[in-house]
């Protein structure tokens, strides 16, 4: 995978501006890989093709960036998705979940389906953000300490 420079979205440079102004936190609260191609990056409001929805492990400072670390999994997957389109997803002033930025891949890779006997295909990635002070981001996590909350939740 190799992914373009981020575009922050109209809505994203909106709250932005929230953030920088103190009114609220970036609050990552979604992160979607998708197979398509958006024709305006800026003025997205939704990946072209959603496909599958990545775990939210953590986020930590460094130097002058916020790195929000996420992870993509093959399970459950029938078929094999290219993945060309990463969006991230945080929540306005009202709560309403937005698109944020988007990265495109020119050259994506594809996702392989998991057959019965395949094993699972994980990737760990670190996408970095521009914020000096990582208490103005806030995740929605999705997986803490290597485990999946929805399984825990079940137990």
């Amino acid at each position: 995978m190799a992914w373009n420079q981020a575009v922050v979205t109209n809505e994203g440079l909106r709250l932005a501006a929230s953030v920088t102004a103190g009114n609220l936190k970036l609050n990552i609260s979604s992160i979607w890989f998708g197979s398509g191609v958006p024709s305006n990056q800026a003025t997205a409001t939704d990946l072209t093709s959603k496909k599958i929805k990545a775990d939210i492990i953590d986020k930590r400072q460094s130097g002058m960036d916020c790195l929000i670390t996420f992870r993509i999994s093959n399970l459950g997957q029938a078929k094999a998705i290219v993945l060309s389109e990463l969006g991230f997803y945080a929540t306005n002033e009202s709560g309403t979940e937005v698109l944020f930025s988007t990265v495109i891949d020119p050259n994506p890779a594809t996702l392989p389906a998991k057959g019965t006997n395949d094993a699972e295909y994980r990737q760990t990635m670190t996408m970095a953000f521009g914020y000096s002070n990582s208490d103005s981001v806030t995740l929605t996590p999705t997986i803490v300490m290597g485990h999946q909350l929805n399984m825990l939740m079940k137990r």
